[in-house]
Order: structure tokens, then C-alpha cells, then sequence
């Protein structure tokens, strides 16, 4: 990074994608409350009438869950060690900079800024890669069970 205002850049990109997981959020509540709703009629009508209920749909419900949170928890260790990893590198570089006995220099003071802007876009991007697999499974099965309904 060449000047001050890669730094800002940096940190207007962290913000610019906590507020597309935001919105990515939003979208997951309200397809999942859809399929909420959708799946509690289902069960609703199969206790009414064994019969006629839908199983197929209903058989889905537990296998998909166990799938997309295993895969989050996956992802979710995996953010974990990463923000560990870049909150001791950045640690390391201040106990460097204070046990050396100097005051900081700018360019010491950029690289700083630079790593820790760079670890503050990756922790605010975690959440997105933790809910990913949760998120999909919502919005396709809303979109699969909107089409169904038409």
C-alpha cells in the first residue's frame, strides 16, 4: 500500500461488506421463515390425514440442517483460527515496535493500520462464510417450495 487513502479504502470495503451481509441476513429470515411456515402446514396436514401427507418434503427436513451446520461449524472453526492468527501477528508486530525501545516510525505506524484493516475485513467477513451454507439451504428451499406452490 502506497498512501493513507489505501487504508481508507480498506476500511470503506470492510463496511461496505458488513452491510451486504446484512442484507444477505435479511434475505435468509425472511426465506426461512417462508419455509418455516410452509413446512409447518405440511406437518400440520400429514397429522390431520397420514395419508396424504408429504413426506418427501418432510423427510428432507433433518438431513439438510445436519449438513449445512456441520458445514458452518466447519467454516466457523476455520474464521476462528484465522482472526486468532492475524490478532497475534498483530500482537507480535507491537510488542516488536514497543520492546525496541524507538518511537514508531510512520511507515511502521502504515503497516500497522494496513494489517489490522486487513484482519478487521476478514473478521467482518467470517460471518458470511459461517452462515453460507445455512443461508443457500434456506433460499433454495424457498425458492423450490414458492415454484411448487405456483
Amino acid at each position: 500500500m502506497k498512501n493513507a487513502f489505501g487504508i481508507w479504502a480498506d476500511m470503506l470495503s470492510s463496511w461496505s461488506a458488513v452491510a451486504q451481509s446484512t442484507q444477505r441476513m435479511g434475505t435468509m429470515a425472511t426465506d426461512s421463515a417462508y419455509v418455516v411456515d410452509h413446512r409447518t402446514k405440511l406437518m400440520a396436514d400429514a397429522l390431520r390425514n397420514p395419508m396424504t401427507g408429504d413426506y418427501a418434503e418432510l423427510s428432507m427436513m433433518v438431513p439438510e440442517k445436519v449438513t449445512a451446520f456441520s458445514q458452518a461449524g466447519i467454516a466457523g472453526w476455520s474464521a476462528m483460527a484465522a482472526m486468532q492468527s492475524d490478532s497475534f501477528a498483530i500482537w507480535q508486530r507491537m510488542m516488536t515496535m514497543a520492546l525496541s525501545g524507538k518511537p514508531m516510525t510512520a511507515a511502521q505506524g502504515r503497516a500497522l493500520a494496513v494489517q489490522s484493516s486487513r484482519a478487521i475485513k476478514r473478521a467482518s467477513t467470517a460471518s458470511d462464510r459461517i452462515m453460507a451454507p445455512v443461508q443457500s439451504g434456506a433460499n433454495a428451499n424457498a425458492k423450490r417450495l414458492r415454484s411448487k406452490k405456483a
